[in-house]
């Protein structure tokens, strides 16, 4: 008996060590091997971050619009620094939540609680990036919501800020042609991010942005025959600016 005791108290000392470690450390201790890695993962946020906003989507949004229709797989950081990798996702711009399909259903994670998300294209294209507009840091910009990022470097980014245009109902009667119905459609804008400034690109005067270089920048793109509100020609002036060195 003596013994048996022994080997008891042997056995739950290291547990309880290492339970105490972990609470030390802060770190999430699960106590039962996962059986699903996104599960596990959103355990991790919800238990130990004490982020709730992962909730069954029954009741929980409203006349969802979403960024695309499909579901997408990707990977999501958390404000709190979780990761959620190769999760389904779908982004509903509208309430600014993150859909994710899980085996026990949808869930939605509140977008005030993701500092950033990235989605596939496919096999082969790039991932496309998605950054909170509250990670941007400037004061200016009143955007709520993600941006998609286009091209980023040590100088600046290039994003595209998604917004919804409410659309009012066009039916006529006479015609019976259009929508009874109020809607929403997707409106895309380029601007760009500096020194944690975020200024829409729609006219020349953000050349001022680019300081010092803003003569260099206007010859490259008169010589290259690029225009700043075109998103191919505004990712080419990006990244030749991020080509200067940091001073």
């Amino acid at each position: 008996m003596k013994n048996g005791g022994i080997k008891i108290m042997l056995t739950i000392i290291p547990v309880l060590f290492t339970a105490w470690a972990h609470a030390q450390r802060g770190a999430p201790m699960l106590v039962t091997p996962p059986v699903d890695i996104a599960k596990m993962q959103q355990v991790g946020i919800v238990m130990y971050d004490n982020i709730q906003e992962i909730s069954e989507k029954a009741g929980a949004v409203e006349a969802a619009v979403y960024l695309r229709d499909d579901w997408s797989e990707g990977t999501i950081l958390t404000s709190s620094g979780h990761e959620l990798a190769n999760v389904l996702i779908k982004y509903d711009i509208k309430n600014n939540v993150l859909e994710l399909a899980t085996q026990e259903g949808t869930k939605v994670l509140s977008g005030n609680y993701v500092r950033q998300f990235e989605l596939k294209e496919g096999n082969t294209a790039p991932k496309t990036r998605f950054i909170n507009s509250k990670s941007l840091g400037g004061p200016s910009d009143t955007h709520t919501g993600f941006y998609e990022i286009l091209t980023s470097g040590a100088r600046a980014q290039l994003l595209v800020r998604i917004e919804l245009i409410r659309e009012k109902p066009n039916y006529s009667p006479i015609m019976d042609v259009g929508s009874k119905r109020s809607g929403f459609r997707k409106k895309e804008t380029l601007c760009m991010e500096s020194n944690s400034q975020v200024v829409e690109v729609k006219d020349k005067d953000i050349y001022n942005l680019f300081g010092t270089y803003q003569d260099d920048m206007k010859r490259y793109a008169k010589s290259n025959k690029l225009k700043l509100k075109k998103r191919e020609d505004a990712v080419r002036l990006i990244n030749y600016y991020n080509s200067f060195p940091q001073s």
